[in-house]
């Protein structure tokens, strides 16, 4: 006799990928007659990310919209969800759950949990060169086995789309079949990890201190001390240098490397690289012996089948190969030259004997794209009942409302709560993020149903905020665990394109009173200079599924 007490059940979905813009609605279904553990359920989505332009194998992820800099959960990519029984009718419906999600998560989420999240996520945090070896590759960083592209497979909960998503014992025999519906969110998009921003200068060479054209804050400063970087004249055709990142000032716009640039230049523009000194070469060859001794090959910027360019010069710099990786070989404890790495190419470089030798990854003219595949329902079916639900099933889920700001400095909006409304929260909705992105929200108040719910205005990020935050994060049921980071998302899941950028966040919520009629709540916020325009209020809903 078995002592198996669940097991996992795999459900396709209806329709058949690969899923597009105009195909973007999926339906699965959880069949009746079952008793499942919904909150270790979750949808697969699997997707694949292609690359054109070389034959180089390329480290690739996603970002949402075109900002690499943002971090993104797995249900980045469900726009809306609904979940519906044939016997109980519409049960759950939520708009835009991935923009509620990523900013729940920020807030009732420990940063520990947020990086946990990282390691089985669209994005993997990354080492100390920007590498984040994602589901999307298999990166080989020693050896002559080549690395591959592979399907990743997308775990998405049910728990981060519905509220019946954290109940540990459903029986469907009670609901009936249970049917989910998502619509896939198509701004997620690969994106290439090795592939830096161009930033212009105003630097005319002859110096070390290069100042950036654009202007920057301190959350969003693109270099940092410590970085490989290289640089380019004459509207990005002549190769100048690569140098090392020894200071930054973020008021001034002000980058300072470590040897001077050669004089009259013009045009110049700076980016990252992740570019490792190489010993002297004698003579053309395809193999590359690095400066640096390693004691392990973690911490390497390079793989195998990975598109580099070899270089060399101290001022102006000669291009001496671009090829891919054949094989990566670190000399043991017991080598002549322990920890010393050999790189052998698939092609040999030219100009004969050279001196101050560079390598770089590259990924010029190379483009990613996403492809959702396929998606099925990862489902925890329970052998036997251990719950009593006779009194139905408590669940906790959204509504969202949207309202339109029209950029005005002064907002004034009037939302209609239910009866069962525990919490509203009001989140600023931006193009191409999943945060409620805003610097410029000075201060707000909220009253309801003709009462203020606070003896004055509630100014952003004083202590009051910080209260109100508490108050509709502990009425939701939910541990408030990141007080430290409230005002600005932490970049843990950022490219190295942008490692120290911090995104500044802003919530307008209070809890709610159960009453016996509905509600009327006002809200009244006040900006310095932009003002608001998409908003999305959340309502969260109480309610008990009887069966």
């Amino acid at each position: 006799m078995s002592n198996l007490t669940t097991r996992i059940v795999k459900l396709p979905a209806r329709q058949a990928g690969p899923y597009t813009l105009g195909m973007n609605r999926i339906n699965l279904t959880i069949p009746s007659n079952m008793i499942c553990d919904l909150s270790k359920s979750f949808l697969e989505l699997e997707a694949n990310i292609n690359t054109t332009g070389d034959s180089g194998v390329h480290n690739v992820n996603l970002q949402y919209g075109n900002v690499k800099e943002n971090p993104v959960y797995n249900v980045a990519a469900v726009k809306n969800c609904r979940l519906s029984s044939d016997q109980l009718g519409n049960l759950e419906e939520t708009q835009d759950v991935n923009h509620l999600r990523s900013n729940l998560n920020h807030i009732q989420l420990s940063l520990s949990e947020q990086n946990s999240l990282s390691y089985n996520s669209l994005r993997q945090t990354a080492n100390r060169y920007g590498q984040r070896c994602g589901i999307f590759r298999q990166l080989n960083g020693e050896g002559v086995v080549s690395s591959v592209e592979q399907l990743g497979r997308i775990p998405i909960k049910l728990s981060q789309l519905f509220g019946m998503g954290e109940i540990q014992e459903v029986d469907t025999s009670k609901t009936g079949e249970l049917n989910i519906e998502v619509e896939l969110d198509f701004n997620v998009q690969g994106v290439l990890m090795d592939d830096f921003t161009q930033y212009g200068t105003t630097s005319t060479g002859g110096t070390a201190s290069i100042v950036l054209t654009d202007n920057f804050t301190a959350r969003d400063f693109p270099f940092c001390v410590g970085e490989g970087v290289f640089f380019m004249q004459n509207s990005n055709v002549t190769r100048v240098g690569m140098r090392t990142v020894t200071g930054i000032d973020v008021q001034t716009k002000t980058v300072t490397i470590n040897d001077a640039l050669p004089a009259a230049l013009t045009n110049v523009t700076i980016q990252k690289a992740n570019w490792k000194d190489a010993e002297n070469l004698a003579g053309n060859t395809d193999t590359i012996v690095l400066s640096d001794k390693f004691q392990t090959l973690s911490g390497s910027p390079f793989w195998v089948g990975q598109t580099v360019e070899v270089s060399s010069g101290g001022g102006f710099v000669t291009q001496l190969a671009t090829a891919t990786i054949l094989s990566i070989v670190r000399g043991g404890l017991g080598a002549t030259n322990p920890g010393e790495v050999t790189i052998v190419l698939s092609a040999q470089t030219t100009g004969g004997n050279v001196d101050r030798v560079k390598i770089r990854p590259i990924a010029s003219g190379v483009t990613a794209s996403l492809i959702y595949e396929s998606m099925q329902l990862v489902l925890h079916e329970k052998m036997e009942k251990s719950v009593d639900h006779s009194g139905g099933y408590r669940i906790y889920s959204y509504q969202t409302e949207k309202s339109n700001g029209n950029n005005n400095q002064l907002y004034n909006g009037s939302f209609n709560l239910p009866s069962n409304c525990i919490n509203a929260v009001l989140m600023n909705k931006v193009q191409n993020s999943l945060y409620s992105e805003n610097d410029d929200v000075d201060q707000y108040r909220l009253v309801l149903d003709n009462n203020n719910l606070t003896d004055r205005p509630v100014s952003i990020y004083d202590s009051l905020y910080f209260d109100e935050v508490g108050k509709w994060c502990m009425n939701s049921g939910k541990v408030y665990t990141n007080l430290r980071d409230v005002p600005q998302v932490r970049n843990f899941n950022d490219s190295i394109d942008s490692p120290g950028a911090e995104l500044p966040v802003v919530y307008v919520g209070t809890p709610i009173p159960l009453t016996a009629q509905n509600k009327i709540l006002q809200v009244e916020v006040d900006t310095v200079a932009n003002g608001l325009s998409s908003i999305n209020m959340y309502k969260q809903i109480e309610k008990v599924i009887n069966v």
